[in-house]
Parts: structure tokens; C-alpha cells; sequence
């Protein structure tokens, strides 16, 4: 078999299998896409009675892998704007993550957004892979990066905005015979910068509790926090930070408080060995 027959076989594979397509190194488009999944359930979020999964991936990649993957990633585009029922690469890992999660049921606020980046210090056949759930509005979003490398969203399935995921969780209190919240909350996210960076979360109703507990807005797994901890609230036009009569307390900018205390906008706010900065429009 010549040089072309083997490109040409290896193109029918990545066609028809599922990325049955054999790179020169070791690492395969089928481990990148079980690495994506992984991700995310590694990386669920559970917040009023929902299970949210990340929306935005970021897998490093050897720059061997990095360019088979680019030139894999490119000729299936090619392919596709041949034959529209090809999908591309972005397509087919977008809709992997777009399946488990409809398998699972949980919740994803936009369609899957996956980005591909060479990382020097990424050993050939190896990745690493960081998955985040981003909404389109948070600060520091950038929504270009949907398009990054070829990875294109598709046809969203369970895909919400951060309005609609609240105006769906009024429905379900509603449904279970809880007083759902009218209050319009203006747009507030409050990520974790300590031990490490994860996440924004985005404050859908007029109350974010936090604590150990599992029913909390914000689950924290440290031994030094209460079940219920603190909570963020929304009122008459201002968001306020409560502890709980906790045990450890509820540090504001390095300093415990000892009542509700007005936030500002990247506020710091310690809780047990967990550091989160808040940040509102």
C-alpha cells in the first residue's frame, strides 16, 4: 500500500468509526475523547438540586499529537464542507459530551466549547485536560474561543443561558411546592481562586448558600466548614454576606465578620481553607 492509499484509508477510518483514525504517535482521538469525559464528570457541579457540567474544555496536547490532531481536525473540515454529513472533529467531541450528559442528566448551560493547545511540557502521547463550566456573560469570557482550533459548537441539547437556567428553576420550585424567588438578580459570579482557580458561579436567585452540606448552593468537602456555613443574599439592591453562626467563622477581605456585611465587586471571601472572590455588574 503506497504512501496516498495510507492516508486515504486512514481519512475512511476517521470518517466512518468513531475516530478510528491511527495518528503517528500514541495518542488516539478516541483517548481524547473519553480524557474530555472524564473531565467531565470529574468536574460536576451541584447547585440548587441540579447537576451542571462544565461547557468549556481545554486539553493540552504534546506538539507531535498537537499537529496530528490540527491536521486531522483540518482535513474533516475540509471533508465536510464537501459533504455536509460529515462532521468535524469539534462536531464529534461536542456531540459525545452533548450525549453523556443527556445520558446522565445534567444540565450544561451552553454547548460544549473545546479548545486544543500545544503544551511544550506535555509528554507525546499524553494530555491533560481542564474542563470549567463559563457563562457567555461572566468577565473575562471571551466568546471567539467557541471557534478556537476548529472546535465548533453543534446543535445544543439541555443547553441553557443563566437566565433560563433560573427561570427553569423557578418552574421546578414550583412543581415541588416551593415559593419560587421574583426577584430580579442582577448578574454577580462568585469564583474560587483558592486552593486553586475553578469556575465562576453565577448567583440565579436571590440567595447563595454555602457549607459542607450537600443541599448548599456551593458545596465545600473541608472538615472546617459547617454544614451550612454562609450565605450570599440579594436585597433591596445589594448584596449582602451572612455567616451562619458558624463554627471556624466567615472572613471578608482577611477580616472575620461578626454580622451582614454589604459585598463590593472583587471582594474576597475566606471560608475554611476556600477562598473566593465575588464579582457583580
Amino acid at each position: 500500500m503506497g504512501l496516498l492509499d495510507k492516508i486515504e484509508e486512514g481519512m475512511r477510518r476517521a470518517v466512518e468509526g468513531p475516530f478510528g483514525f491511527f495518528f503517528p504517535t500514541r495518542l488516539q482521538p478516541v483517548e481524547l475523547e473519553h480524557r474530555l469525559q472524564r473531565a467531565m464528570e470529574d468536574n460536576l457541579t451541584i447547585t440548587g438540586g441540579r447537576t451542571i457540567a462544565p461547557n468549556y474544555y481545554v486539553a493540552y496536547l504534546s506538539r507531535p499529537d498537537y499537529a496530528a490532531f490540527t491536521a486531522l481536525a483540518h482535513a474533516l473540515e475540509q471533508q465536510h464542507a464537501v459533504d455536509p454529513k460529515i462532521q468535524t472533529m469539534g462536531e464529534r467531541l461536542a456531540d459525545s459530551l452533548i450525549t453523556l450528559a443527556r445520558q446522565r442528566n445534567y444540565l450544561m448551560t451552553t454547548a460544549p466549547i473545546i479548545r486544543l493547545v500545544e503544551d511544550p511540557h506535555v509528554a507525546k502521547g499524553h494530555l491533560n485536560v481542564t474542563a470549567l463550566v463559563r457563562d457567555p456573560r461572566a468577565p473575562g469570557y471571551n466568546p471567539a474561543e467557541a471557534n478556537l482550533a476548529g472546535m465548533t459548537s453543534i446543535e445544543m441539547t439541555r443547553a441553557m443561558t443563566a437566565d433560563e437556567a433560573a427561570e427553569w428553576q423557578r418552574q421546578q420550585n414550583a412543581q415541588a411546592g416551593r415559593q419560587p424567588d421574583m426577584q430580579t438578580v442582577p448578574p454577580a459570579w462568585l469564583t474560587p481562586t483558592r486552593p486553586r482557580v475553578g469556575q465562576p458561579m453565577r448567583m440565579v436567585q436571590s440567595s447563595m448558600r454555602i457549607g459542607r452540606g450537600s443541599d448548599n448552593d456551593v458545596i465545600i468537602n473541608d472538615g472546617r466548614v459547617s454544614r451550612y456555613h454562609a450565605v450570599i443574599t440579594y436585597e433591596h439592591g445589594h448584596f449582602l454576606l451572612y455567616d451562619l453562626e458558624s463554627k471556624n467563622g466567615v472572613q471578608l477581605n482577611g477580616v472575620l465578620i461578626d454580622k451582614p456585611v454589604p459585598l463590593r465587586n472583587n471582594d474576597r471571601i475566606i471560608i475554611g481553607g476556600y477562598e473566593f472572590v465575588f464579582q457583580r455588574r
